[in-house]
Parts: C-alpha cells; structure tokens; sequence
C-alpha cells in the first residue's frame, strides 16, 4: 500500500472512490477478525486507545447490525409461517396489518 495518495484526476474520481470505499471495507473485516483474535486471547485494548475506540465502536454497530437481522428474520419467518400455515379467511388483524405493512396484502 502506498504511503502517499495523488489525487485521481477529476473523471476518474468517482471510480477512485469506489475503489477506496472496497478497500476500506476490506480492512475493517480484517481488522474485526484480528481484534476478534486479540480478545479471546486477553489482549489489552487499553494500551491502545485509538484502537480501543474503535474495536468498541464497532462491536456496538456489530450487535445492532446482529440485531436488525434477527428482526428480519424474524419477520420473515412469521410472515411465511403465516401464508404457510394459514388462509386468508383465518388471519388475524394483527397478522393482515403485518403482511399489509410488508406489501403482502393491500
């Protein structure tokens, strides 16, 4: 990885951005499996605050990520339970408001 950065010239920074925005990424999941690693072996975070603030940081947008996909999940299991298990005639209102809200039903 280089240790300066020359600006792309101005048509191509978009494509630049999108490039860093890969690489980025690529870097917080290799950062997150390694801080992983340094936690369950007792690694002290303290000694490194920068760090410490962002292995936080992220572990607290990890558990709100965990959580909005079990919600979905969720979601979508009671919505196929329902269509599977059930007719039309059957549902309750609070289950016609959920498939309404979802798109299922109008």
């Amino acid at each position: 990885m280089p240790c300066r950065y020359d600006p792309p010239e101005p048509d191509k920074r978009e494509e630049k951005l999108a490039v860093l925005k890969e690489e980025l990424k690529n870097t917080e999941a290799l950062l997150c499996s390694v801080c992983n690693l340094l936690e369950r072996q007792g690694f002290n975070f303290a000694e490194n605050p920068l760090l410490d603030e962002w292995w936080t940081e992220h572990k607290k947008q990890d558990a709100k990520r965990k959580q909005e996909e079990a919600r979905k999940a969720f979601i979508q299991n009671s919505i196929t339970d329902i269509m599977n298990t059930k007719k039309l005639s059957e549902l309750t209102e609070e289950e016609k408001t959920m498939l309404k809200k979802y798109g299922i039903l109008k």
